[in-house]
């Protein structure tokens, strides 16, 4: 009998208890290999990871990069995104003066970049990415359209794709 995906609302809570336990070494490897096969799992997972208070998230153990390289779609895309998204809301929360707002988008784009740096399995969405901030084209230009970063953030994103495009892990 095949399972139902969970909402996203089902998804942010299991990922929470996953990540909990994760960091209490108690390793739940197919729970969130399951978790991680679902768009609303994958989503809900990176919501609680990149933003979560988990020390274990600034240096992830090789298991669970070995679950996140082999994570299906949509996990690299969303990664690509959290990386600017991200990047343009710290420019966001700079300009409205929240600095607590700012040190939140830093931590998900810092650590949305450090799993960038370590998962060739995103170099596809990647480059998507940098094809739309410099060229307007692709599937993610549409993305950037639908949410109307301005300039400055599009420069931000493509600064915080410097590097990562073409990365060989």
């Amino acid at each position: 009998m095949a399972s139902i995906a969970p909402t996203f609302e089902e998804a942010l809570t299991l990922a929470q208890d996953l990540v909990d336990r994760y960091e209490h070494d108690k390793v739940p490897a197919t729970a969130l290999k399951d978790l991680l096969a679902t768009p609303a799992g994958a989503r809900g997972f990176l919501v609680v990871f990149l933003c979560g208070d988990y020390s274990y998230a600034d240096h992830p153990p090789e298991e669970l990069l070995h679950l996140l390289q082999t994570a299906p779609a949509p996990l690299p895309e969303l990664l690509v995104k959290n990386l600017v998204m991200s990047t343009a809301m710290m420019l966001t929360h700079t300009r409205q003066g929240s600095p607590e707002a700012v040190e939140g988008s830093h931590r998900v784009a810092r650590r949305a970049r450090a799993l960038l740096e370590k998962l060739s399995s995103c170099q596809d969405q990647l480059q998507a990415m940098q094809l739309a901030l410099t060229q307007n084209t692709g599937p993610h230009a549409t993305f950037l359209k639908k949410w109307g970063y301005d300039t400055e953030q599009r420069q931000a994103m493509q600064e915080a794709l410097a590097g990562l495009v073409g990365l060989t892990v």
